[in-house]
């Protein structure tokens, strides 16, 4: 619970400055609470200082939509659900910081490693559609996949549609074509992917400009159940491309 009314405003302005906001601030936040609904005038008053001096605290209290201000003059403030306002708060910063992170890594260009070759063991379905979404927002010519053809989740859906807006080219081999699966395909050819069959792969292959790739095997019996092994190889990527290409060749157009 975010916030007790047995805590003294002092111990809860500590964790409120956590989440970004200046000591007056978060003692205004408080204070308003505890009094449901005061005016500005109120506030300086309990606090000792000017009104004019909370106007700008007030305000980013306002924009952060914690703190809702009457129509009506002289105007007043009460805060709103904290349950549901400090939730909305937070999970905004985290996508804002989850954005800026994406933003950053994808300004980094994919270390070329052809002369130690590095690997990491990966472990789920869901570990592995991680790294495809990381790593695909870095690519910047073309992506090469190996699979099944079976539905993935939003996030590879909008991780690819990025891509080809960015016009990074997708190629996609797929082991499986048949009315099961024939509306996915043709849905992801509208979009601007490639997509071609060849029956009997076995194996999940996803290449990255040709850079680093990710090579994973799944529980027939559960493909939840995926070992994956990242390669930080420019040379294995590229002799897997060349493989690729050998068997795109081979592999039959989806219409």
């Amino acid at each position: 619970m975010y916030l007790r009314m047995s805590n003294t405003i002092s111990e809860n302005v500590k964790e409120f400055i956590k989440l970004g906001f200046s000591r007056q601030e978060a003692v205004l936040y408080f204070l308003i609470y505890k009094k449901g609904s005061i005016s500005a005038r109120d506030l300086a008053l309990e606090l000792g200082v000017s009104p004019n001096s909370l106007y700008r605290s007030l305000e980013k209290l306002t924009q952060e939509k914690l703190i809702l201000p009457s129509k009506k003059w002289p105007k007043t403030y009460k805060v709103l659900s904290p349950r549901f306002a400090i939730d909305m708060l937070v999970n905004n910063k985290i996508m804002e910081i989850e954005e800026g992170k994406e933003k950053l890594i994808s300004l980094l260009p994919i270390p070329s490693d052809s002369v130690q070759t590095k690997i990491e063991i990966i472990g789920g379905s869901k570990e592995l559609f991680d790294n495809y979404i990381s790593l695909s927002k870095r690519t910047k010519k073309e992506i090469l996949i190996i699979s099944v053809g079976e539905e993935v989740s939003e996030e590879v859906l909008l991780a690819n549609r990025d891509c080809l807006e960015r016009g990074v080219k997708i190629y996609f081999i797929v082991h499986k074509y048949d009315q099961t699966n024939n509306d996915l395909l043709v849905r992801w050819k509208r979009m601007g992917i490639e997509v071609r069959y060849l029956q009997g792969q076995g194996f999940h292959l996803v290449i990255f400009d040709r850079n680093q790739s990710l090579l994973s095997a799944s529980n027939p019996k559960n493909t939840e159940e995926r070992t994956t092994i990242h390669i930080y190889s420019q040379a294995i990527s590229k002799a897997l491309s060349q493989y690729f290409n050998s068997i795109w060749e081979e592999a039959t157009p989806i219409l």
